[in-house]
C-alpha cells in the first residue's frame, strides 16, 4: 500500500492482512506487530529506521481476529522528513514465527503552512 503525505500531518494507516487466498489472518494471538520505515525505495533503502512503530507505540489494534490494525502517524514523527520512505510491517506469531506481509514505499513532502 504506497502512500503519500505531507511533512507534519496526521495519516492513519489502516492495514487489513490476509493470506494468498485472500482470507482474513488472525492476529489475536500475535506476540507483536512492527512497522519500520527507512530512507530509500523498494529497490534501495537504508538500514537505519527513521520511524518505529509498534503495539506499544503507534499501533492500535482494530480488529485482529480479522487482520486489521492501524498504525498512526502523528505530526511529530514526520515534520522533519522530506522524499522517498521504505517501509515494513513484520509479524510474530504466537509461536515465534515471523513473517513480512508487507513491504512498500510512501513519499513525504514538505508543506507550505509548516
Amino acid at each position: 500500500m504506497a502512500f503519500s503525505m505531507k511533512a507534519g500531518d496526521t495519516k492513519n494507516l489502516f492495514i487489513t492482512i490476509k493470506d494468498l487466498a485472500g482470507n482474513l489472518i488472525d492476529l489475536s494471538d500475535v506476540q507483536s506487530i512492527r512497522w519500520w520505515a527507512s530512507r530509500g525505495t523498494l529497490e534501495s533503502f537504508s538500514r537505519t529506521p527513521v520511524l518505529q512503530k509498534s503495539q506499544d507505540d503507534g499501533i492500535e489494534d482494530v480488529a485482529l481476529i480479522d487482520g486489521e490494525f492501524v498504525v498512526r502517524i502523528v505530526p511529530a514523527d514526520t515534520q522533519e522528513l522530506n522524499g522517498s520512505y521504505y517501509y515494513e510491517v513484520e509479524i510474530r506469531d504466537a509461536f515465534g514465527n515471523v513473517s513480512t506481509p508487507i513491504a512498500d514505499s510512501f513519499t513525504v513532502t514538505k508543506d507550505l503552512i509548516r
